[in-house]
């Protein structure tokens, strides 16, 4: 972790966050709750708040003050994105077993209450805080993390592909209950790193952080509401849930039962999180409302209850666009996704007049770069061109990275391969930072001449085998930064090396892609990535621990755009080659030194990650285009009064998350709108 103050010519805050207290001589002695549950105790509809807390609170000293209660607070979402409607990045908690401390250094127990892995590496036992409940004021026991394992995830209707992180060299990871207040994980062998997995983006640790349940995943489930909707336990079996599912227009039961267990979508859903949905987004596209968990487990030092924001109010934007412009304008009381960081000087130009401050939390793993679908099938020829490591060199050597940092980067970025920098544990040595990661325009035209692709068409692009315009599709996604601009800055590059870039949107329809002429125009974009049919895409990659994240860098896992390294390959890699394509030499070495570190001891385990960077750059695998920056969630802004809210964060954990919103409050005012006067004092 870097601690500079300085990044390009704009200065940094101090890295901090809200303290995590294991030490029970600190835990408080007495609770305090909010106004309106107080009034709900006095009124006999709420227990006392010490028994919805329960014994083991989880408690956060807050990084600046002990907060007030009240306010709601405005957020925004891309209508339509699934997982646009940015609660479970925002009002989560996180709800996973562990989390990593501001530092990005030590591990800690969150919604768990410890943790202990055994000394062999292959028993991790988790064990649950006591008295936790849901929402709606059911225990939280083992019981829930044994329906989920048992009736959700060995249930094939519901998950019908195992999860990876569920396995261990294509064998399966067993879940066994202890008691009622502990559970374990047990590995068929070594596995040191599940601890670190349990607060990542895994799968198997967060109910609604990442939107786990909506997918079947996330380790647990609320056993006593969902078991109506299961045919397991339905009154009725499976008839009866097929009925239900038919009534609500879903086509089978596996799929209303998954609509039940998220809580985007079903505002009856009990959750462990600070906030909770009390008006549903069914279709992602309408403003929803999340208001505060009465039994939530998070207090802070001086015994109140978290969070101390009453509410938040999420609104939906059409596009990354208008969450930009609106942010600038300062319409939001603290917003990160889906703003872009070309927009920065905008967003400190208009901090006074908007009432916000401009957060920057630059990113040490950050890459972006093009991903490349090895694995590529529907068009033969442009398939063995990408799997020709001439090819791709080729493609990497005619970019030029200078251009797109100063168009899009300014000096935060620097050009850089898919390796991680100096400060990174599996970093490999200088040279391959730059490796196949520099301009040549005359070397790249080298290159595709000796590869047969010396003949053109009139407009200078290069024909392929078989006569055709040799051309390669890049599927362009609107995030944390405009990917599609970039691809369109690389799209005017390789011009000068003879090949035709063609852009391919999330909203197009079949008749423009017919019109474009793309293979399989007849296949929603939507579903390009699982049905392998993208070619190329520029998009941000990273690479902060490629044993914890190795979806970032290779063909690993189906989840997300992950899935855009190449399903065949994800399988073959998933299953230790029982399934699905066996990918080049080069992709396979990778796959298995991965294999072999993930049980390594620590030094061997970093060891191996160089391996594994070296051959990834060398074979340009992925192309890297620029390094550092601020990268994904790296920029946010905040209200001049809201309170708590750290100068700057370590840009490594799933963010904004690691900003710890539940110890937000909002000073002076509580609607989240600063005052004239505040806004004078600000200016």
């Amino acid at each position: 972790m870097s601690d500079r103050s300085v990044i390009g010519h704009y200065e940094l805050g101090k890295i901090e966050g809200a303290e995590f207290i294991a030490d029970v001589a600190r835990f408080p002695k007495s609770y305090q709750e909010a106004p309106d549950l107080a009034a709900l105790v006095q009124q006999g509809t709420l227990p006392p708040v010490g028994e919805r807390i329960g014994r083991d609170p989880l408690v956060l000293k807050p990084v600046h003050d002990t907060g007030k209660y009240g306010g709601t607070l405005r957020r925004a979402f891309r209508s339509g994105q699934r997982s646009g409607p940015d609660e479970e990045l925002f009002a989560s908690g996180p709800d996973r077993w562990l989390w990593i401390d501001y530092t990005y250094t030590t591990l800690v127990p969150n919604i768990a209450r410890g943790f202990e892995l055994s000394d062999d590496a292959t028993t991790l036992t988790i064990l649950l805080r006591r008295g936790m409940r849901w929402s709606d004021g059911a225990p939280f026991t083992s019981d829930d993390v044994l329906f989920w394992y048992q009736d959700i995830y060995l249930n094939a209707e519901l998950i019908p592909i195992p999860h990876p992180r569920m396995q261990l060299h294509g064998e399966p990871i067993v879940i066994e209950v202890v008691d009622r207040h502990a559970f374990r994980f047990v590995s068929p062998g070594p596995n040191p790193l599940l601890p670190r997995i349990l607060a990542t983006r895994c799968g198997i640790s967060g109910h609604a952080s990442d939107l786990g349940g909506a997918d079947g995943m996330g380790g647990y489930a609320p056993k006593h509401y969902l078991s109506q909707f299961h045919p397991n336990f339905a009154t009725g079996g499976q008839a009866a849930v097929d009925e239900m599912a038919a009534e609500a227009g879903f086509a089978d039961w596996a799929a209303f039962f998954k609509s039940r267990n998220d809580w985007t979508q079903n505002a009856d859903l009990p959750v462990v999180t600070p906030w909770k949905v009390v008006e549903g987004n069914e279709k992602h596209t309408q403003n929803f409302v999340l208001e505060r968990n009465p039994f939530s487990i998070w207090v802070d030092t001086e015994g109140n209850q978290l969070p101390y924001i009453d509410r938040i109010s999420m609104s939906a934007a059409e596009s990354s666009e208008v969450i930009n412009e609106r942010a600038a304008a300062g319409k939001y009381d603290f917003q990160t996704n889906s703003l872009w960081f070309s927009r920065l000087d905008v967003f400190r130009e208009n901090e006074a007049t908007g009432g916000y401050q401009t957060h920057i939390s630059p990113s040490e793993v950050n890459i972006t770069g093009i991903r490349l679908n090895l694995a590529y099938e529907a068009d033969p020829i442009i398939g063995d061109l990408l799997r020709t490591a001439d090819f791709r060199r080729a493609l990497a050597l005619g970019v030029d990275r200078d251009q797109i940092r100063r168009a899009f980067f300014d000096e935060m970025a620097a050009p850089a391969s898919v390796a991680p920098g100096p400060n990174d544990r599996h970093f490999p040595g200088n040279e391959y930072r730059t490796l196949w990661a520099t301009t040549d325009v005359a070397r790249a035209n080298e290159m595709l001449d000796r590869l047969g692709l010396d003949q053109k068409d009139a407009d200078g692009y290069r024909r392929r085998s078989d006569g055709k315009r040799l051309r390669l599709e890049s599927m362009c996604v609107v995030s944390y930064a405009d990917f599609p601009a970039m691809a369109e800055m690389v799209k005017e590059q390789w011009k000068r090396i003879g090949i035709e870039m063609i852009l391919i949107t999330e909203e197009m329809t079949v008749e423009q892609l017919e019109n474009l002429d793309v293979v399989r125009p007849d296949v929603p974009v939507a579903d390009w990535l699982n049905a392998n049919l993208m070619q190329i895409a520029v998009f941000g990659m990273g690479s902060q621990d490629v044993f914890i994240y190795p979806d970032e860098v290779f063909a690993s896992s189906m989840d997300g755009f992950s899935a855009s390294y190449g399903p065949p390959f994800v399988r073959w890699f998933q299953t230790r080659g029982r399934e699905g394509t066996e990918p080049p030499a080069d992709l396979r070495e990778v796959m298995e030194l991965w294999h072999k570190g993930f049980t390594a001891p620590e030094a061997e385990r970093d060891g191996l990650g160089k391996q594994i960077f070296k051959i990834l750059v060398e074979q340009v695998i992925a192309i890297g285009l620029v390094g550092g920056g601020i990268g994904d969630m790296g920029l946010f802004v905040a209200r001049t009064n809201l309170g708590n809210v750290p100068a700057r964060v370590v840009n490594a954990l799933p963010g904004p998350l690691n900003t710890f919103p539940m110890t937000f409050y909002f000073m002076g005012t509580t609607d989240g709108r600063v005052s004239d006067d505040e806004a004078q004092c600000a200016t």
